[in-house]
């Protein structure tokens, strides 16, 4: 059995992206990771910032943090979610 562990997930969604549709990421993510025994702990929206190199035409990005509680055979199916959502440029998923 895998242990629950405690990750923290930075993304850089489009900045063309309205408030509805940046929630709408973060409540799917909020969705899995409740469905998979987890708990979403911090949800931090850091703003649009520049990224260090173009990613699909975009030189800025709007930075979201959030914090979460998973078992640790579900973060990978969780990152295979991330690189399927049109909306998320890049994403970070690491062990706190």
């Amino acid at each position: 059995m895998d242990q629950i562990r405690k990750y923290e997930l930075v993304m850089a969604i489009t900045p063309m992206s309205n408030e509805d549709e940046i929630n709408s990421v973060l409540e799917k993510i909020e969705s899995y990771v409740n469905k998979n025994g987890g708990d979403l702990t911090e949800r931090d929206n850091w703003g649009i910032k520049r990224l260090s190199y173009p990613i699909q035409k975009s030189n800025e990005g709007n930075y979201v943090r959030t914090v979460f509680s998973l078992h640790s055979s579900a973060v990978k199916e969780l990152e295979v979610m991330l690189n399927l959502t049109e909306e998320v440029l890049l994403h970070m998923v690491s062990k706190v």
